[in-house]
């Protein structure tokens, strides 16, 4: 009789390791999948930022072109935004016509060189 209680639990025991196994490769391919995902929707936020851009009817073109002569310049310590994909950074210093900008990243700060045509300054108005 015990030895069928044995049996028993480790029957129960093996069916849960082999589900566990299943489980964790389900859940690093699902890792995989939002990556993808991730990617796919970044492309298509990037497509449709450049498309707005040149949408832009003659006469937005020009009251964008009044307001880019008009801008400030940036500065050390300003808050500007990537345009590339819209993260939100600091300026730390500028060296040779260069903005070295940090944001964070995670955990951890880091700290990347960008032209001034990269990086577009966020009015704090």
């Amino acid at each position: 009789m015990e030895t069928v209680y044995y049996l028993f639990i480790v029957i129960v025991a093996i069916v849960f390791a082999v589900l566990e196994i299943i489980l964790f490769f389900k859940i690093w391919r699902m890792t995989n999948d939002v990556h993808s995902i991730y990617l796919y929707f970044n492309k298509s936020l990037k497509n449709n930022c450049i498309k707005n851009e040149v949408d832009l009817e003659p006469e937005n073109r020009l009251n964008k072109k009044e307001s880019e002569d008009s801008k400030k310049s940036i500065e050390v310590s300003d808050n500007v935004v990537r345009i590339s994909d819209g993260r939100t950074m600091v300026v730390d210093a500028i060296k040779d016509g260069k903005f070295h900008c940090t944001f964070k990243n995670g955990i951890k700060w880091k700290t990347e060189i960008y032209e001034e045509s990269e990086i577009k300054l966020i009015d704090n108005n």
